[in-house]
């Protein structure tokens, strides 16, 4: 809290119209302080708390709704990811779960209103850029972008990478929607155009339903 402050005043006094986030990841509920793990949901109550003791200030959230297992390149993965304020995860399928949590009376603005909420980190592997992976990653793309759209509490929504890194890939991670020798994937035309019923068509048959609509209801 004191950090943030300092940041945060910092910030303004240079640019009055500034936004300036506090950061979450995945785990909302999930903690493992020994390993490095601590529940987002416990350490956001303790936040507002603690700023409103000072003298609450506008912060808004960035989070990074990954699957849980973050090499999955499926968005629809439950995985611990379920649509209840204590899911262990929150991801872009449960998305509504933490903007609802943040309309909730202790978490306003001094306003009144929901704070300023970010996408501001999130992406799908295309594993070992199989067919298979490959397409569920640029399904994946376009459903998180527009739950996100479809969401009037978010302001904004980033994917992690547009170039896979070298040393995610080590790691089974290959969020980039161009390989690391170029090479555009699926997923880079279909973020392009995620906008348009063809493409939304296609996401849609990829996870086995009629209706792109029907995703963003679930």
């Amino acid at each position: 809290v004191k950090a943030f402050r300092i940041f945060y005043t910092a910030i303004k006094s240079t640019n009055a119209n500034a936004r300036v986030y506090i950061s979450l990841d995945h785990a909302w509920t999930y903690s493992n302080p020994k390993n490095g793990y601590y529940a987002g949901k416990d350490f956001l109550d303790k936040f507002a708390e603690r700023i409103k003791q000072e003298g609450d200030i506008n912060w808004g959230v960035a989070i990074h709704p990954y699957n849980a297992d973050m090499s999955d390149s499926n968005a629809l993965a439950v995985q611990g990811a379920t649509h209840s304020d204590m899911t262990k995860y929150i991801t872009m399928k449960n998305i509504d779960v933490f903007t609802d949590y943040m309309n909730t009376e202790d978490l306003l603005s001094p306003s009144g209103q929901c704070r300023s909420i970010l996408c501001s980190e999130q992406g799908y592997s295309s594993g070992a850029d199989d067919n298979d992976s490959l397409s569920k990653q640029a399904a994946s793309v376009v459903y998180a972008y527009q739950k996100a759209k479809a969401n009037k509490d978010i302001d904004g929504f980033i994917l992690a990478r547009e170039t896979d890194h070298a040393d995610e890939l080590s790691e089974g991670l290959a969020y980039g929607l161009i390989t690391v020798g170029g090479e555009k994937k699926p997923a880079y035309d279909w973020y392009k155009k995620a906008d348009s019923q063809a493409v939304q068509d296609q996401a849609a048959a990829i996870f086995g339903v009629d209706s792109f609509g029907k995703l963003l209801q679930d």
